[in-house]
C-alpha cells in the first residue's frame, strides 16, 4: 500500500508541476521541467520517481531525435536528471552522445553536449568513459585535436583508465601540431610506467620527433610550390632553395623522402597525422 501511495503521489506531483507554470520553466520545444527546488523538498522516494520519470522521457526522445531542438531537449533533461542524481552516469552518456544532431553539413548542440559531459567528469572523475565521449565530440565535431588530447591526458591518470588513452593523447597532440606537449606527456608516462609501457613511449618519443620533421618538410614543400608554381623534385631541391637547413635524418633509422602526397619516412607505414576518427568503445 505504501508503494502505491508513493506512486500515486509522485504522479500527482508531476502532473501538478506540468500544469502549474509558476513552478516550471520553458525549454525550447515547449516542454516544461519541474522546478528543482520543489522536487528537492519532496521525500526521497518521490524525488527518485520524478528523476526516473524524466530519465525515461529523455531516453525515449534520444532514440528518435532528429531536429536540433529535440537534441537540445535531450541535453536539458540530462542536466535536470543529473542535478537531482549527480552520479547518474548513463544520463551524462545519453545526453552527451545523443543530444548532438546532424542537419546537412552542420552539427547542432555540440557545446551543450560537451558541457554536460564536463559536468559528469567533475562529478565522476574516475569514470574515463565520459572523457572518451567528450574527446570524441571535441575531435570529430569541433575538430579540435589539442582539446581532445588534453581531456584524454587528464583522464589517463585515473586508476581506471585504459592504457590506450595516454597513447591516443600523444597522437592527438602530434596531430594538432603541439609537439612540445606530445613530447612532455610521453616522457612523463615513460618515466613512471612498467617496462612494456616505457618501451612503447620510448618509441613514441621518436615517432613524435619524426612527425615534427615530416611536418617541416611538408611546410617547406608548400612554400616551394607557392614560390615556383610547381612541386619540388626532392629534398635536395628544398635544401637548395634554403627552405630546409639540410636533408632531415629519420630518428627511427629509415629514410625521409618527398612524395606527391607529402613527406614520408620508410621506417613507418603511416604517420601520426592525419588522425583516424576516434570512436567511443
Amino acid at each position: 500500500m505504501l508503494r502505491i501511495a508513493l506512486l500515486a503521489a509522485s504522479v500527482a506531483v508531476i502532473a501538478w508541476f506540468h500544469d502549474t507554470p509558476r513552478f516550471t520553466h520553458n525549454v525550447r520545444g515547449q516542454t516544461l521541467l519541474p522546478d528543482q527546488r520543489m522536487v528537492r523538498v519532496l521525500s526521497k522516494p518521490v524525488a527518485s520517481m520524478v528523476t526516473d520519470f524524466y530519465w525515461i522521457r529523455m531516453v525515449n526522445l534520444a532514440a528518435t531525435a532528429k531536429l536540433p531542438w529535440e537534441g537540445k531537449q535531450v541535453i536539458k533533461w540530462g542536466e535536470f536528471v543529473t542535478d537531482l542524481e549527480p552520479t547518474f552516469f548513463y544520463a551524462y552518456m545519453v545526453g552527451g552522445l545523443l543530444g548532438t544532431i546532424d542537419v546537412g553539413d552542420e552539427t547542432w548542440n555540440v557545446d551543450e553536449a560537451v558541457a554536460l559531459l564536463d559536468k559528469g567528469m567533475r562529478t565522476l572523475p574516475d569514470e574515463p568513459r565520459l572523457a572518451i565521449y567528450q574527446s570524441f565530440l571535441l575531435l570529430n565535431m569541433k575538430h579540435d585535436p589539442a582539446a581532445a588530447a588534453r581531456v584524454l591526458e587528464r583522464a589517463s591518470k585515473s586508476p581506471r583508465a585504459p592504457a590506450y588513452l595516454a597513447q591516443l593523447a600523444t597522437r592527438l597532440y602530434a596531430n594538432a601540431g603541439d609537439f612540445d606537449a606530445a613530447t612532455e606527456f610521453a616522457r612523463q608516462v615513460s618515466e613512471n610506467s612498467d617496462d612494456e609501457t616505457r618501451a612503447f613511449f620510448t618509441t613514441r618519443l621518436l615517432e613524435i620527433e619524426q612527425e615534427k620533421l615530416l611536418v617541416e618538410v611538408d611546410d617547406a614543400a608548400a612554400l616551394f610550390r607557392e614560390a615556383h608554381g610547381r612541386a619540388a623534385v626532392d629534398l635536395d631541391e628544398l635544401v637548395g632553395a634554403k627552405l630546409l637547413p639540410g636533408v632531415p635524418e629519420d630518428p627511427l633509422g629509415g629514410t625521409i623522402s618527398l612524395t606527391p602526397e607529402g613527406a614520408r619516412a620508410s621506417s613507418r607505414p603511416s604517420r601520426l597525422r592525419p588522425h583516424q576518427p576516434l570512436l567511443p568503445p
